[in-house]
Formats: structure tokens, C-alpha cells, sequence
């Protein structure tokens, strides 16, 4: 009973040092940032740290946002499951902000398919089933999470240091996983091995080259604060990076991708030119883009080469071809004896497969 009045007093202490040890540790995290561990390119782990203000806005504006949606769905409980399936998403993403443990990367990818999954439901439903706004407020939460996976990335690139993307073959090709085929090369298919060989080899080096200075170009343009100029030297990495996996494959690209290449390098120039930061930074970041559009032109000249290359050997096999075929036809007429048989020589032959499928045997011991 006397003990009472010490216990007492002992309390207010106590919770009076948790709290200063709280007011400490947010202190600490407020001049620290966010960190996320993830890895470079070349499989190094990194920690790179964001802004606590950035962070807090993000969390806020989404948790409002999920708020917004639930009530939207209240009278849809047949998309229960779907929005569950976010909220627990979430709930993993905000738990793994600010955790400073390499176990794993940050992955916002879960929390994007589930998203996708419930917005693709919400777009099946006619407009008199209410859910426009539901549908509206899932597509913002999209934009929001977008835009924070776009920022990660960005102070992902200041971090590493290196390539934007990796040039080795561990580089997995874009899409559901599986081996992308490179798309073919409209027109005569390519000739001699060897010159293709030559011309990939050329690309190549100047997509590393390419890619070399849209490194620097995105060191310059995050220390600027360029946020749709990042999103737009985003989009012009993507390009390139399918232009780099077919390369990788012994494959040309094929002319469509070089045009949205151009057309993307286009509009990340036009945007750097009308951005309103002057002095050092922003020549540096036009010398580069134009340097970018100078690679664009060596890369189109090098595929027209080896696609007109190509064309002229393919014609040149075409002729062969129709002078073997004239021989076939007099002999034909002369009544040699016909004798069908598969010819892998001929087979090859696109071009002229609908007559060239035979083999003739001209009755002397000899075949064309």
C-alpha cells in the first residue's frame, strides 16, 4: 500500500520516455526518408531512400482513395473479393515502407494486378449498374500507384549509377514470361548470315551507346525534378529495351520499332527544349538528346543497309531460281519422267515454293 504513490509516479515517467523515444525515432525517419531495398541492374543490392513527405502523401491519397471505393462497391458486394484482394495488397505495401530489411525488394507489382483485376471487372458492367464512379476512383488510385512506382524507379537510377537497364543476356524480355519471338522483317528475308551478323553486331553497339547517354540524360533530368520528362525517357528505354532483346536474339528489328523509337526520342527533345529550367543543366540535357537523335539516324541508316543488302541477295537467288526452273520446264516438254521427292534446297525457297516442291529426274542419272 505505501509502494502505490511510487508506482504511480513511475507511470507518467515511463510513458513519458516511450513517448520522447517515439518523437525520436519519427524524427529520424523524417530526416532519413523511406528506404527500400532493392537490387541494380548487375545484382547489387541497393537502399535508396525517398522523402518522408513524398511517402506520406502517397499513403494518404491512396488510403483516401480506397476509402472513396469502398464506399462506391457497398451495393456491389459481388466485387467483394476483388477489392479485398487491394486492401490486403495495400496493407502488405504499407508495411513494407520504411521496414529497413534486405530480405526482399520492394514489389508494387501485387498490389498493380490486383488493381488491374478489379478494374477490368468494374469496365465489363453496363453504365446503369451505377459503378462509374467506382470505376473512376479505381483509375485514379492506378495513376497514384503509377506515379510512385515511377519515382522508386527514378531514385532507383540516381542510386545505381549505371545502365538504365541491364545489356547482358540475364535481361528477361518484356510481356507474360515467356520467349518473346522477335517479330520478322517485312519483306525479302535476309541473306547471307554473315552480313547479318555484321549489321546486328553494328546496332548493337550503337544501342549501347544509346543507352549509355540516356543514362546520363535521366541523372540530369531527376536532379531537376523533371518528373514528365523522366516519365517521357521512360518510355524511350522501353523502346529501346525491345530493340535490345531482339538484337540479343541475332534477329534485325523490325522498321515499326525503329519508328516509335524515333517518335519517342522526338517528343522527350521537343519536351526538354520547352522545359523552363535554363543555364548548365539544361544545355546538358539538350546536348544529350540531341546526341540521342543522332544515334536514332545511325540506327535506321544501319537497318535500310542491311535490309537493302538483303533484298539485293534475295533477288539474286530469285533469278537462279527461275533459270533452274526454265530448265525443268523444257525438259518437261520433253518428256522426262517426273519424281516427286522432298528437296531441302528448294523447300528454302519461299519465293517460288508452289513449283520448285519436286525434284525432276531427267531419266539420265541427273536431278535439278
Amino acid at each position: 500500500m505505501e509502494n502505490r504513490p511510487d508506482q504511480q509516479s513511475i507511470a507518467p515517467a515511463a510513458l513519458g520516455v516511450l513517448f520522447a523515444i517515439l518523437i525520436l525515432g519519427l524524427t529520424v525517419l523524417l530526416l532519413s526518408g523511406c528506404n527500400f531495398w532493392t537490387y541494380s541492374p548487375e545484382g547489387q543490392l541497393l537502399r535508396i531512400s525517398i522523402p518522408e513527405q513524398e511517402v506520406a502523401s502517397f499513403l494518404s491519397r491512396f488510403t483516401t482513395g480506397l476509402s472513396q471505393l469502398r464506399r462506391s462497391l457497398r451495393h456491389a458486394p459481388q466485387l467483394g473479393e476483388l477489392l479485398r484482394k487491394v486492401e490486403t495488397s495495400f496493407r502488405g505495401l504499407d508495411r513494407a515502407i520504411g521496414l529497413d530489411s534486405p530480405a526482399h525488394p520492394v514489389d508494387l507489382e501485387e498490389l498493380h494486378r490486383a488493381l488491374a483485376a478489379l478494374i477490368r471487372e468494374l469496365k465489363a458492367y453496363p453504365p446503369e449498374a451505377g459503378l462509374a464512379p467506382a470505376l473512376a476512383t479505381a483509375r485514379e488510385l492506378q495513376r497514384l500507384l503509377d506515379q510512385f512506382a515511377l519515382r522508386i524507379q527514378a531514385e532507383l537510377e540516381l542510386e545505381s549509377k549505371t545502365a538504365l537497364f541491364p545489356l547482358g543476356p540475364e535481361a528477361p524480355p518484356e510481356g507474360d514470361g515467356e520467349e518473346r519471338q522477335p517479330p520478322s522483317i517485312s519483306g525479302p528475308a535476309l541473306g547471307c548470315s554473315s552480313h547479318r551478323h555484321e549489321a546486328v553486331q553494328r546496332m548493337a553497339t550503337l544501342v549501347e551507346e544509346f543507352n549509355a547517354i540516356l543514362g546520363e540524360l535521366g541523372l540530369v533530368l531527376n536532379a531537376a525534378n523533371a518528373h514528365k520528362l523522366v516519365y517521357l525517357l521512360d518510355r524511350v528505354r522501353t523502346s529501346l529495351r525491345k530493340i535490345h532483346h531482339i538484337l540479343e536474339s541475332g534477329s534485325l528489328p523490325d522498321p515499326s520499332e525503329l519508328s516509335s523509337l524515333k517518335e519517342r526520342v522526338s517528343l522527350l527533345v521537343r519536351g526538354i527544349e520547352a522545359f523552363p529550367c535554363r543555364g548548365t543543366r539544361s544545355r546538358v540535357s539538350l546536348d544529350r538528346a540531341k546526341e540521342l537523335q543522332r544515334l536514332m539516324e545511325a540506327l535506321m541508316i544501319e537497318l535500310e543497309r542491311a535490309r537493302a543488302r538483303a533484298s539485293s541477295e534475295s533477288h539474286r537467288d530469285e533469278d537462279e531460281d527461275e533459270g533452274r526452273i526454265e530448265v525443268l520446264r523444257a525438259h518437261i516438254a520433253g518428256g522426262d519422267r517426273v519424281v516427286c521427292l522432298d528437296d531441302p534446297y528448294f523447300s528454302a525457297r519461299g519465293s517460288t515454293g508452289r513449283i520448285v516442291r519436286y525434284l525432276w529426274d531427267f531419266g539420265d542419272g541427273h536431278t535439278a
